[in-house]
This record gives C-alpha cells, structure tokens and sequence, in this order.
C-alpha cells in the first residue's frame, strides 16, 4: 500500500539520486529525452521490487529547466507526488543550491549522487558575452530576447560570469549561469549538509558533472574537500549526454553498491554507451578528492612550473624546443587550449635529456604518479574513452593555450597556487614569433591541424603542415614486413604502419609562393607573410628526441594513425 502523505522512513535509503537539468536553451527537447530514460529505468525498478519489502531504498529526483518554466519530479520513492512543484523563470546560480539541498534534506540516505546536467565552456572563447556586455555598457538593450537592459543584479552576475574562467550551465541568457566560485560554494554547502558540520556522518557524496570539460585540474582543485567524487569529462560531451537509464538501473540492480564502484560503473557504462557510434570519441573521468589528492597534483604541478620557468628565462633552447614538443603532440580539448596533464608531462619527459634536463624529468614523473593510472590509480581513479581523438586521455586536463592568456585564469585558485599563469605568460612569449591573433595547434597524427584567427578563421596553414608530416615521418622508413597502405584501405589487425609518406627534401621555394602540402621548407628560406613560425617549429623538433612507432589501433580501418599506447 502507498505510503500517507508525509509519512517518514524509519531508517535512511542507500541511495538519493538529484539531477538538475539546464535546458533553457538548445538542450531543451534533449532534456526531455533524458527524462523519459529516467521514467523508462523506473519503470524497470518497479518490476524489479515487485513483492519485494525492501522497495524503498532509493530516491530519484530531477528538475529540468526548460524555457520560462522549470519542473520538479519525484520519481523514486513511488508513493505520491506531494514533492513535485512547477517553477517560473529559475536561474541555475540561484535554483542549483536549493534543489540540491531539498534533495539531503527530504531523502536521507547513506550516498548521495547529485548531477548538473548542462553546457560548459571556457567564458573567454565566447565571443558573445563580451558582445553583450558592449550591449550593456552602450545603453542598448541586448538580444537573445531580452525586452530592456539588464537589473542591477543580472549586471552583477553578469560580471561575475564574465570574471569566471569557466562558464558553467548556461542558459539562453548568458548571465544565467554559474561561475567556478558558485560552484564550489554550492558543492561546500552540500557537502556539510551530508558529513555534519564537524564531517562525523559516514557518508559518500558523488558529484556529477554532466557538461564539457570540467575534468580539469583547476576545477577539482577548486571542489577538493567539497565531495568525494567528481564524474567528468576532459573532453566534449555530446548532446546526448549520459546513459541515465544504465546510471540508475546499475543502481536498482545493486542497491548495496558503494561509491567507489558506482563511480567507475558509470564512467564504463558511458564509454560503452558511445562505442557503436561512428565517429563519436567521448572521454569520462572519476576523480577521486578524499585525502587532500588535488592538493598533491597541484604541489606536484607547482614545483614543475618553477622548474621550467626559469628555463625560459633563461632562454634555454633545448627545454623551450622539448615544451613545443610535447605541446604540440599532447592530447588535445578545447579548441587546442586544454590539454591532458599526464600525457603533455609523459612527453615533455620524453623530449627532455636524460641528463642535462633529468631534474624536469622527475618534476613530470612526479605530476603523473599524482594523477595515477588504471593500474595505480590516485586522483584519476578511473578514467575510459573509446579511442580516436580522445585515445591518450588520462583524466585530467590543464589549460595550456596556444596564443592568449585570459586574465580570468589568474584568478583561479590552482593557477595563482601553482604559478602555472606565469609559466603560461612566459611560454607564449618566448614561442610567439608569429601574430598573436593567430592560433596554430597540430594533432599527434599529422592530419588535425587548426589554425584560426581570433574574429574569424582561415585556411590551413600548408607550411607548418607540411613540417609536421615530415617531422612524423622521417626516418621511419618500412621494414621489410610493413608496407605503405592506401588511404581509406583497411589494415589488417596488428599490421605496423609507417607515418606518412617520403616526400623530397631541400626544394627551394620561390619568395611569396605557397607551399604545397607535404613539401619541405628550406631552414631560414622566406615564406609568405604569416608562416614565420613553421621554420621556427622545424628547427624546435629536430632537436627532439623521436616519438615512439606509430601503428594502427587494433580493430580500427578509419585510417587515423595513433602512436601505440604507453
């Protein structure tokens, strides 16, 4: 039988899943999928608890915001609606605090798993918020649907918005989103909510951040000692986002699961989720925050920056040369502007000297034991992708920009503590021998090159394309079992590929004429306007050490070339 209104349980639920969903904006008919998922899992828990007494051991709630309204549904426990309740015109900086406290307070239980579901962005690469604040400042009222000039409180926000490195959640109106600090101020309040003031409650409290990017050294180092795990991606998450039936049914099956667990059944569902998309590489960490671990990758990360600093001070060409290096090859987010810290730390060690940079060695070393493997695991307990542009993922990323250092980024807390800004600032000035409106950033297998200017792009720049094919290429000619493959043929399973193929070298090339893709530029030799920096990159790689054979991942006949795994 139902239970009364207002009845109370006698003893906790295992688990309280709250889920907020900011769908004011293009995710709004996405939301509502995820919805029914969420019903469709419920559904399977109601069979599962069919004559079962113990029925009552976990708690689902959402809130979906979509335009000019907001729903709240209790879906788990299955007794009445008298927790549900319509919203008009919610803000997520405001709404997220009080949805996730309604979600301890009613539902107590011994773990807690609370979602912000949503986009998330770097707020210096959206163009639109610096528009709208020209908007404001001129008097003119703003578009996107607003009728008159912002209140002195969205101004407020607005700007606090804009002075946030990361823009978290937002909404159709730019001001309507969290910034980092709001975050972390929320996820605080929680946090000792569930624990007690003095953290006396034995209880396990998940984060999940259902967004873009967020799996970041910055961000967990803002959120250390406010959870105990936080779900994220280095990457993009597509629109699609999580499987929240695989999420919650893992739950119902297993109400028994522990945190830990729960965390890195998540993560594999969600790779697994996306393996038969073609074409869709998606990247999923859980970083674990107990025990001070962010405190120790950002010691860690502090005592590399002060040992690479003065080496660019210094003018030290074979450091500068092996950073460029391992910039350049290191797995990429963000429009090349993240990058994840253990693979940029595992090839800027393998670019160093043994000896005369062994001292950076160690610094790298010490970076990557912090944040662990899949078979040592520590701040990255776990961490999946299903290959392509994603493969050499580990879990957590660092801003690492090609061309621009917001100001917002210094107000960060790990970049003011570990005075990576300052490397950052150093580094872009000692490698900017080209305009700084331009961005130019190579993928490890020689094909993804990006360059693109601050307004508006423009086409590949041929030059330095041409000088990374080859750098990839050289001296890696077939052995007598390898052969040259045609693009778009399949490889056999295990078959070794050589990267690129021999192209003549020293061909000059005429003052002011293009150069053709694949084709050599002559050290020193003057290419049109806006290429200086490709003799400045071949001259930084040649005095790296080589990269490590490149083969075809098993299985895969896409054609995209990969370095074989570590």
């Amino acid at each position: 039988m139902p239970k009364a209104k207002g009845a109370k349980r006698t003893k906790p639920l295992k688990w309280t899943i709250g889920i907020y969903m900011v769908a004011d904006n293009d995710l709004s008919d996405i939301g509502v999928d995820d919805v029914r998922d969420i019903i469709n899992a419920k559904n399977l828990k109601l069979a599962i608890d069919k004559g079962n007494m113990k029925r009552e051991n976990v708690a689902v709630i959402y809130q979906l915001d979509r335009k000019d309204k907001a729903e709240r549904r209790q879906v788990l426990p299955d007794y009445d609606d008298y927790n549900n309740k319509d919203f008009k015109g919610v803000e997520v900086a405001s709404a997220l605090k009080p949805f996730f406290e309604f979600c301890v307070d009613r539902f107590e239980a011994e773990n807690y798993l609370l979602i912000l579901w949503g986009h998330a962005r770097r707020t210096s690469s959206d163009e639109t918020l610096k528009t709208l604040m020209d908007f404001e400042k001129k008097g003119i009222p703003a578009k996107s649907g607003m009728k008159d000039t912002l209140t002195p409180a969205a101004r407020q926000q607005l700007n606090e918005v804009l002075d946030s490195f990361f823009m978290i959640a937002p909404e159709d109106r730019p001001w309507e989103a969290l910034t980092v600090k709001q975050l972390a101020d929320v996820a605080k309040n929680i946090n000792k909510k569930i624990k007690g003031e003095d953290g006396s409650k034995k209880r396990s409290f998940i984060l999940g951040l259902d967004t873009c990017l967020l799996s970041s050294a910055e961000i967990c180092y803002e959120l250390n000692g406010y959870a105990d795990f936080i779900i994220s991606s280095e990457g993009r998450v597509p629109d699609s986002s999580w499987d929240y039936y695989k999420v919650l049914t893992s739950i119902f099956h297993n109400p028994d699961i522990n945190a830990e667990k729960l965390c890195e059944t998540i993560v594999e569902n969600y790779v697994e989720y996306y393996r038969n998309y073609r074409e869709c590489y998606v990247q999923l960490s859980t970083l674990d925050l107990r025990d001070d671990k962010p405190v120790k990758l950002m010691e860690t990360v502090k005592a590399l920056s002060q040992l690479i600093t003065p080496k660019l001070e210094e003018d030290d060409v074979e450091v500068r040369n092996a950073l460029l290096s391992a910039h350049l090859r290191a797995q990429y987010y963000s429009m090349h502007n993240m990058n994840d810290l253990y693979d940029f730390c595992y090839l800027l060690c393998e670019s160093c000297h043994p000896e005369r940079q062994s001292d950076i060695r160690q610094a790298c070393r010490d970076v990557m034991s912090a944040i662990g493997t899949s078979q040592s695991p520590n701040l990255a307990l776990k961490s999946a992708n299903n290959g392509g542009d994603m493969e050499f993922s580990y879990g957590v990323s660092i801003f690492f920009p090609w061309n621009e250092l917001p100001e917002s980024y210094s107000h960060l807390k790990f970049a003011e503590e570990t005075e990576w800004d300052k490397f950052l600032e150093k580094y872009l000035r000692v490698t900017g021998k080209f305009e700084q409106s331009s961005r130019i950033a190579l993928g490890r297998d020689g094909e993804s090159l990006v360059a693109e200017d601050n307004d508006a792009g423009y086409s590949i720049d041929k030059a330095v394309f041409s000088l990374h094919k080859l750098y990839w290429s050289k001296d890696t000619s077939p052995q007598p079992n390898e052969r040259e493959v045609p693009q778009g043929r399949e490889v056999p399973q295990g078959r070794e590929v050589p990267q690129g193929r021999e192209v003549p070298q020293g061909r000059e090339v005429p003052q002011g004429r293009e150069v053709p893709q694949g084709r050599e530029v002559p050290q020193g030799r003057e290419v049109p306007q806006g290429r200086e920096l490709a003799n400045y990159i071949a001259r930084a790689l040649e005095s790296c050490p080589k990269p490590k054979v490149w083969t075809l991942a098993d299985g895969d006949s896409s054609g995209m070339f990969r370095r074989m795994k570590r």
